[in-house]
């Protein structure tokens, strides 16, 4: 695998991530699952991470979880400590346990043990900012999220 020339630090963090990563979606399906093209983007994406974009963006919503899947699959010969996922949660699981749930259930797709990055999709005008993120928090305690 090839080391990444252009880093950029993440934030207020001391994590550093390629410049040009990954991006997932439509790999997997768009609205619904597809299968027709997974061997395809199984190997984009390996290349991809081969050439030094290991940092890789995808989402629960992304082909109904599929993208994630591919992901997983895409992922598992690679060290993972080597590989940066992003995932994003659905604006219809921010509610405490919603977003727990919804976490573990994007590491199972994952086939991994953390997420590196975990967004909010969207924003809910229904569920307080103050309750997603307490369970955003809880993710970081429990070393689900980096």
């Amino acid at each position: 695998m090839r080391e990444t020339a252009d880093l950029k630090v993440l934030g207020g963090t001391e994590v550093k991530i390629p410049s040009i990563g990954l991006r997932t979606w439509g790999i997997g399906g768009y609205g619904a699952r597809d299968t027709s093209r997974d061997k395809e983007a199984i190997e984009a994406l390996q290349r991809g991470i081969e050439l030094g974009m290991w940092s890789i963006d995808t989402a629960e919503m992304y082909g109904v979880g599929h993208s994630e899947e591919l992901v997983g699959q895409a992922i598992k010969d690679f060290p993972r400590e080597k590989v940066f996922i992003i995932s994003k949660v659905l604006n219809t699981h921010l509610e405490y346990k919603e977003v727990i749930k919804a976490c573990q259930r994007s590491l199972k797709r994952l086939q991994a043990d953390f997420i590196g990055l975990y967004l909010i999709h969207f924003p809910s005008y229904r569920i307080p900012l103050r309750e997603t993120m307490g369970a955003m928090e809880k993710l970081v305690e429990q070393g689900l999220e980096y």
